[in-house]
């Protein structure tokens, strides 16, 4: 088994509510073993009261301001306008699926 999870000094949580187990939980181990636990995400998340510091705001936003201060350029290999043209998962799929879904709950 591998104990990096369990020996990190840091866990840094982005753009996450930690909300899937057991994902959501593995900065919890580093943390009860000495860790430290930082949490960026725009909403609440449920491991909000055990983290060191939270900051409320866009990963994004953080990570320039956190590179710029580092004085770390970021090369764009992408273009941010690229609209993807064809999804493998259709939206018209989706809400019909979940008209299903919530007819299979009401039942």
């Amino acid at each position: 088994m591998n104990d990096n999870k369990k020996n990190a000094d840091l866990s840094i949580c982005m753009g996450t509510t930690l909300q899937i187990t057991p994902a959501g939980d593995l900065p919890l181990l580093a943390k009860k073993n000495g860790g430290k636990m930082v949490i960026i995400n725009l909403s609440k998340t449920k491991h909000d009261e055990k983290a060191d510091l939270i900051i409320n705001a866009r990963v994004d936003d953080v990570m320039r301001m956190l590179m710029t201060t580092m004085d770390i350029d970021v090369v764009q290999k992408f273009n941010a306008d690229f609209i993807v043209p064809l999804s493998i998962h259709p939206l018209e799929r989706f809400r019909k699926n979940r008209k299903r879904w919530k007819m299979k709950k009401e039942e």
